[in-house]
């Protein structure tokens, strides 16, 4: 799966779980915390590191509407 379309994927189960928190983490299933609890979600693991960090980067910056020039 594409790790943009997977982000997006998880990003909308969590809400539709009403979760807290994702965990993405590579060669790991993405995670989400719903209450106490950590329960996985029904989506493959992401297997590049810096697929990982740019879809995290991009995401943040599109949330906060900041320029993507911003040293981080």
């Amino acid at each position: 799966m594409d790790p943009k379309v997977l982000l997006s994927s998880c990003l909308n189960k969590v809400l539709e779980l009403k979760g807290q928190d994702l965990f993405l983490k590579v060669d790991v299933v993405p995670r989400m915390r719903v209450g106490r609890s950590v329960i996985p979600l029904p989506f493959s693991p992401i297997k590049e590191e810096e697929k990982v960090k740019d879809l995290a980067i991009e995401r943040a910056l599109g949330f906060l509407h900041l320029p993507s020039s911003l040293p981080i």
